[in-house]
Order: C-alpha cells, then structure tokens, then sequence
C-alpha cells in the first residue's frame, strides 16, 4: 500500500505465496481488505492490529470478490457446481449465500449502487441481473446486455458504477500479434503547463 500522491514509503499489507493468491476489493468504509490466498476468500481487517481471517474456506476456488456499495455483501465467482458461477454472500460472512449466474460466470459487478450486477457469460456476453439489497438478497433473472466484439484477454474488464461504460482488452484481429495493454502512472508529470 503507498499514498496515491507517491508520497512515503510502501507499506506490505499481506505476503501471498500462490500464482493465483491476489488482491481482490477494500471495503467502501476502507477498513477492509479482501483477499484470495490458496483458493479462499480472505479478509484483512485495516484497523487495531490489522488480523487476516477466512471468509469463505472450501475445496472450490473462490476468486474475484467485489464489495457491494454498501459494503454489506459481497460478490465472488466459485467451481462450487463444477463450472464457475457467481455468488452473493452476506458480509460479514453468514451461512447464507446465493448463486447468481445461471450458466457460467465469469467477473461480476456491482453497478447502479448496487441494485444490479453484471458479468461476463459465455461466448462473450455480457450478462446483467437485477438485485435488491436489504434484510435479505434478492436477484432476478439474468439478462443478456449485449455480446463483446472479439475475445478478452485474461478474462478481465471493468465497468463503470452507474453501468453505462465498459471496458475491455481485447485481442487483437490478428492473432500472430500479442496484445498489450499499458497503464500511464503519473501521467500529469509529464504534461507541461503553458506559459
């Protein structure tokens, strides 16, 4: 973790060891840090002694979590049925949990404060269903948005809160060209300002 104005030193949060452990989520309050750590669902927790504990620890690959804006629930993707589906949970953890996807889900999330969700299905649609947070969850039927103009690589994308703007790496037309995706740090250094 580092300010986000590059100011001070990094500071390590949790030490993974597996290729597939990686951050997930912070909590919309900041106080939480999710996890995958050896196919579980962790959480840090970043006030008084900042303590690790499972929120979701079974034999099938849990991955992909995403707080709800309100930081009441959470989303993942499982293999719990033997293909990936996504999942609502209730946080802090509780025994009650609801699969969300019908046939395959890929990355979900929480878009128009958190009464819908989105993620990707097969063949590269993209899926939506709408869902009521409160006492209990509530998702209706999954429906097709629309389909992604070629193949994403490494399966990730993002959308923006209100659900109207996507975007995607995609591969590009030629598949002899490997595709790149490239992150401008710091970017405002190097405009320069008028005279």
């Amino acid at each position: 973790m580092k300010d986000a104005s590059g100011a001070g030193a990094e500071e390590l949060l949790q030490r993974v060891q597996g290729v597939n452990d990686h951050p997930n989520d912070w909590s919309p309050d900041g106080k939480t840090f999710l996890y995958v750590m050896n196919g579980d669902l962790w959480a840090l927790s970043m006030t008084g002694e900042r303590k690790s504990y499972p929120v979701l620890s079974q034999p099938f690959n849990e991955r992909r979590a995403r707080f709800s804006p309100d930081g009441r629930w959470i989303l993942y993707t499982s293999l719990e049925t033997g293909k990936t589906e996504i999942y609502v949970q209730t946080f802090p953890p509780s025994a009650s949990k609801w699969q969300v996807s019908i046939d395959n889900g890929g990355y979900g999330h929480w878009t128009n404060n958190g009464s819908e969700i989105v993620f990707d299905g097969p063949g590269g649609k993209i899926m939506a269903v709408d869902v009521q947070l409160g006492s209990t969850f509530k998702a209706g039927i999954p429906h097709q948005l629309f389909q992604v103009p070629g193949t994403i690589v490494g399966g990730r994308w993002d959308v923006t809160t209100d659900g109207k703007r996507f975007v995607f790496p995609l591969a590009p037309a030629n598949s002899n060209v490997r595709a790149a995706l490239t992150a401008v740090l710091n970017w405002t250094a190097d405009v320069k300002r008028p005279r």
